[in-house]
């Protein structure tokens, strides 16, 4: 039995609507950077190596590789033990590398997992600075 007609002409408009993304959308640019506290780690890091990671996240921020980073929270603002970065790059193995620089990372103190986010919805707004004003564009 064959299904009705416009079941028919919905699932082919679906399957259209999804190839339409996967041409469109610039899935091969962004990356998720999970990371987690490695529970191995012989202490916790110290400040000069906080200030480090802080300082690689700007600069990932000023050559335009991060699209953003942060702590997960819980309800209150809590933070919770994981972060997450996104950052674009042309494949896995290059959003390997970056996030594997990090201070954290590159001295085990952190773990991390990369996974490849397609983006399907959504808007990018850009800003350019430059020194002492910056213009956005939106």
């Amino acid at each position: 039995m064959s299904a009705p007609a416009d079941q028919q002409v919905d699932e082919q408009r679906i399957a259209e609507e999804i190839e339409r993304f996967k041409r469109s959308s610039p899935s091969s640019l962004f990356y998720i950077a999970r990371s987690r506290p490695n529970a191995d780690a012989p202490t916790a890091p110290s400040p000069s190596r906080v200030l480090e990671h802080i300082e690689y996240i700007r600069s990932l921020q000023d050559t335009g590789v991060l699209f953003c980073a942060g702590m997960t929270i819980d309800e209150s603002g809590t933070p919770l033990s994981d972060s997450i970065m996104i950052v674009r790059a042309k494949d896995a193995d290059e959003a390997t590398r970056i996030v594997g620089s990090d201070p954290l990372h590159r001295d085990d103190i952190r773990h991390f997992t990369i996974e490849r986010l397609r983006v399907n919805f959504g808007s990018v707004n850009f800003r350019v600075t430059f020194p002492g004003t910056a213009v956005s564009f939106e």
